[in-house]
């Protein structure tokens, strides 16, 4: 079974400062998919956040991590929507003995097409490797946490544009049962 590193992805803070001595950031994350392959990268991007969030923790937790993690929480729900055996588009091995690739055809949510790749075991008997595709992405799904923000940064996220963040958006609303 192949297990994916959740922990992939960038965090990138772009910071401006006016001459008034004002400063303004936009914070950019990425959440990359990696089921044995790297294959499917989302993003979402808050525009103005303040810098201080990004780099100094709330109780312990720093505002671009929770970001990422609300994005996994709501790239799971969608993937465990949309994610079935009739998406598969492939299924091959780049040589004898080695390791299968199980490819998904799946839409995002802005309507492009994109494709996620599994990697599975060689051993795998070729009956079973769909089937084990499927379940390495559900157990992700399982796996994540959905634990709400604190309600400090919960509060931040209300003030926040998160116009170009629609992962974040729905991930608050799964760990919070509301819109911010």
């Amino acid at each position: 079974m192949t297990t994916v590193n959740s922990a992939q992805g960038t965090q990138k803070l772009k910071v401006i400062r006016f001459q008034d001595g004002q400063v303004a950031g936009s914070l950019q994350c990425s959440v990359a998919l990696n089921f044995g392959a790297t294959s499917l990268v989302i993003e979402d991007i808050l525009p103005d956040v303040p810098v201080a969030y990004v780099l100094n923790p709330e109780e312990g937790v720093f505002l671009a991590d929770e970001v990422q993690r609300l994005m996994r929480l709501a790239i799971g729900s969608w993937l465990s929507c949309v994610i079935r055996r009739e998406r598969i588009v492939a299924c091959s091995r780049s040589s004898l003995g080695a390791d299968w690739e199980v490819k998904f055809q799946l839409s995002l949510e802005d309507g492009r097409d994109s494709e996620l790749r599994v990697v599975v075991a060689a051993a795998t008997p070729a009956d079973q490797v769909e089937q084990c595709a499927l379940a390495a992405v559900m157990q992700w799904i399982e796996q994540l946490d959905d634990r709400p923000l604190c309600d400090e940064l919960f509060e931040l996220m209300a003030e926040l544009d998160l116009s170009h963040a629609p992962r974040l958006r729905n991930g608050i609303v799964l760990c919070h049962g509301q819109a911010t």
